[in-house]
């Protein structure tokens, strides 16, 4: 019992350690301007010529599962977690006073809680955005299955017909969420243990190199078979064969399996680097 209060403790720190710090705010500004301002005000102005209300959950599905808007996100993302472990000059006291690995689970509760902080942040701005034409309904609702079979809004094209194949716009939501939240724990799990293994922090350059990974993938003279080899383009349903058509890219089924087995894997590996490697104190500056 001792173990999951230290663990909490050294979670509840970190936490509180970025609620002052201005990196936390400068994103929750960025996701704001970019959903309010920019992607979703034709959307508003479309509910309101013709008098209709929309849902949020598909306004997150579709908008998160654009690839430009993913990417801005997982950067932003990236900007919180990029000094995972989150060592400062008081950690390797409270190390002591509890073990390592209270320390590895407590920052491993933190990861766990700044990604649902964030994609769940996400999608309350997805509701603020929409406020005043929003209906709470679990199905796709007229304005969206109109858009399916037009491409009359710019960031509401056609594509999220796709998307009915996973059923209505809430298990459509719930998997987009799941897939996004266990890119988050990879990118973070990988930048937690290049951090402990280099002692520095420089794990977030490979989680950044993931996602322009991502990006090199959908360029021109790129065969779509390499999205079989790209864990970030495995959060997004668009990059995912919903239909089972014949096309070869990867499943469902595949991204979640895939996603779990990398996850476990680096925090296999961030487990025996938190017992074993030296702990030294690390900020954004050294």
């Amino acid at each position: 019992m001792s173990k999951i209060r230290f663990a909490a403790c050294i979670c509840r720190r970190n936490l509180q350690k970025l609620l002052h710090d201005s990196r936390l705010f400068l994103c929750i500004a960025a996701v704001a301007v970019l959903l309010i301002c920019r992607y979703t005000q034709e959307l508003r102005d479309f509910c309101g010529q013709l008098q209709v209300n929309v849902s949020p959950l598909p306004v997150f599905v579709a908008l998160t599962n654009r690839l430009y808007l993913y990417r801005l996100l997982l950067f932003l993302f990236l900007m919180l977690i990029c000094d995972a472990p989150f060592v400062d000059r008081g950690m390797p006291y409270l190390i002591l006073r509890s073990n390592r690995k209270s320390w590895f689970w407590g920052t491993f509760f933190t990861l766990v809680a700044l990604a649902l902080f964030f994609w769940g942040m996400v999608f309350a701005v997805c509701v603020l955005s929409v406020a005043g034409c929003c209906e709470w309904t679990t199905d796709w609702g007229r304005v969206f299955l109109s858009l399916m079979k037009t491409d009359e809004l710019m960031y509401f094209g056609s594509e999220i017909s796709f998307f009915r194949a996973l059923g209505n716009a809430l298990q459509a939501f719930g998997w987009s969420f799941l897939l996004k939240m266990l890119v988050s724990l990879l990118l973070g799990a990988l930048t937690w243990t290049i951090n402990l293994k280099s002692r520095k922090n420089v794990g977030v350059i490979f989680a950044v190199l993931l996602v322009l990974f991502n990006e090199w993938i959908f360029s021109w003279f790129v065969d779509r078979w390499m999205v079989y080899f790209s864990p970030v383009s495995w959060g997004s349903l668009g990059c995912l064969n919903l239909e089972n058509s014949p096309v070869k890219i990867p499943s469902l089924s595949y991204a979640v399996c895939a996603l779990t087995g990398a996850l476990a894997f680096l925090l296999l590996l961030a487990w025996r680097f938190s017992l074993r490697g030296a702990v030294e104190v690390r900020t954004l500056n050294t």
